[in-house]
């Protein structure tokens, strides 16, 4: 029996609204609190303490899971675990099964236990874990007395409706469906998921989940199970719906005899010792791989480490950022000299150089002889000057992939007017600096202090670069400073 998707739900209501009309148990440690709905046994409603919507430290916390029936202000997004039969007859705990619990409150110390029954023999327990960060650990018990043996199938989901609010999808981090199956990392966005809206995947243990960002909600069966695991979109009644899912191994469930099953579900930022940590705990493959260091994870995984440990020895993350540029500024001297010098012999060569191009303006063929000849009796190599830049591409790549995704650096103050790092200059030139505000038409004019120092330090290594021959190419170059200055002003 399939997996269904998620089922419809009536006219949407605030996320407090739909929490407060169901039986629920709480659930809380220093990290997360929220509760955990008895109609489905569902984790659908969870809020990060640790973390505000803005820099303000009196904004609400975030609000990473909601429960169906939620508006669009806080979608319904939720992880769900259960049972599915191998044959229609089997009764199991569905969405709107209500479980009996023995307790009110979850905590790390505390594991609540529910309870529900088939009323044909099988009863079902389950009993809910917390550790004190974002692991919940749910161990699922089934007890047959109906006299015949059952097979089950053990499964677990994230359920989506809707983008998430802070969807924005820049293509600078991911934002959708992931996961690790069979030995390789598994991703697709939410707009990729409607042109492919099924995906199957089967697997030798791996984990799924969804994740922006910052934040991941993922599911964890048992590393030893063979899985089928889904990425699905489907839309019901023009709402957009996204969900992961996961199955394992059947288990046969004796005649008066029980079988049980654990799983794990993850629900919190995606801060890399934590996930590191889990995956040791718990065998995971690349677990850490939940936040998206990109193409270049070997360098950017490293750049991370250093300027994390830099950040916790300066107490600030600007600082952190500006130690580890210079010293990679340093390890990479050799090779920017190499090139200035090679830049600057060019330079002396320019006039040289034109002299050539406007005797042979009529023979393209000597003239590039005629260059040749030039750079071969000076001995320079006109790739010399290129070859040391493109060496650090991928270093400065991976150091501005780690600044995307670093959750450390998310509202993390710098010093004066910069008080969120992962946010653009807030100041402004075309407001003299905030002394008044531009009108509405003209709020696309944002230029900061930060982006003017940018395009002042562009300008300048843009002159020890030889001029260009060609006076279009040259005037386009000449541009860039102040093309550029304009395009990074609001990143």
């Amino acid at each position: 029996k399939e997996r269904p998707v998620v089922e419809t739900v009536a006219t949407p209501k605030q996320r407090s609204e739909v929490i407060a009309a169901s039986k629920r148990i709480s659930l809380g440690n220093e990290h997360i609190h929220g509760s955990i709905n008895l109609k489905g046994a569902r984790f659908d409603d969870l809020t990060l303490i640790r973390y505000r919507e803005t820099v303000d430290k009196s904004s609400p916390e975030i609000v990473l899971l909601s429960p169906a029936g939620s508006n669009e202000q806080h979608p319904a997004y939720y992880a769900e675990l259960g049972w599915l039969a191998t044959d229609e007859k089997t009764k199991l705990p569905a969405a709107d099964s209500e479980w009996q619990a023995d307790t009110t409150k979850l905590l790390p110390a505390k594991p609540v236990v529910l309870h529900w029954d088939n009323g044909q023999g099988l009863k079902f327990e389950r009993t809910i874990a917390l550790d004190d960060r974002y692991m919940i650990t749910i161990t699922e018990k089934v007890t047959n007395t109906s006299g015949a043996d059952v097979t089950l199938v053990p499964f677990g989901l994230v359920s989506r409706h809707g983008l998430p609010p802070q969807h924005v999808g820049a293509g600078t981090s991911h934002e959708g469906l992931t996961g690790v199956l069979d030995g390789q990392l598994r991703e697709i966005d939410y707009k990729k998921l409607k042109d492919e809206p099924l995906t199957t995947y089967t697997s030798k243990g791996g984990w799924i989940g969804m994740a922006n960002v910052y934040w991941f909600t993922g599911i964890i069966p048992d590393q030893n199970d063979n899985l089928t695991a889904r990425f699905l979109y489907s839309s019901v009644n023009g709402q957009n719906r996204y969900q992961t899912d996961v199955k394992s191994d059947a288990v046969v469930v004796k005649a008066g005899g029980n079988a049980s099953k654990t799983y794990h579900v993850f629900a919190g930022a995606k801060e890399v010792a934590a996930l590191e940590n889990y995956a040791e705990q718990l065998k995971l493959p690349m677990f850490d791989k939940a936040v998206d260091f990109g193409w270049f994870y070997l360098i950017a995984k490293p750049f991370f480490h250093v300027i994390d440990y830099f950040g916790k020895i300066f107490g600030n993350y600007g600082l952190a950022i500006i130690a580890f540029t210079i010293i990679l500024r340093i390890l990479f001297f050799p090779l920017s000299e190499a090139s200035y010098r090679s830049m600057a012999r060019m330079k002396e060569l320019q006039p040289e150089m034109t002299r050539l191009k406007e005797r042979y303006s009529a023979d393209p063929v000597k003239m590039n002889e005629e260059v040749a000849k030039l750079y071969q009796k000076e001995k320079i190599n006109p790739l010399s000057g290129c070859l040391p830049i493109l060496i650090q591409i991928p270093v400065f790549f991976a150091l501005y992939k780690v600044l995307l995704i670093s959750i450390e650096m998310r509202h993390a103050p710098f010093y004066g007017w910069v008080h969120d790092l992962s946010a653009p200059d807030p100041s402004n030139i075309f407001t003299l600096f905030g002394l008044f505000a531009l009108p509405p038409f003209l709020s696309f004019l944002h230029l900061g202090i930060w982006p003017l120092l940018m395009g002042a330090t562009m300008y300048i290594q843009q002159k020890l670069s030889p001029p260009q021959a060609d006076k279009t190419t040259q005037q386009v170059f000449t541009l860039m400073p102040i093309m550029f200055t304009f395009l990074f002003a609001g990143m």
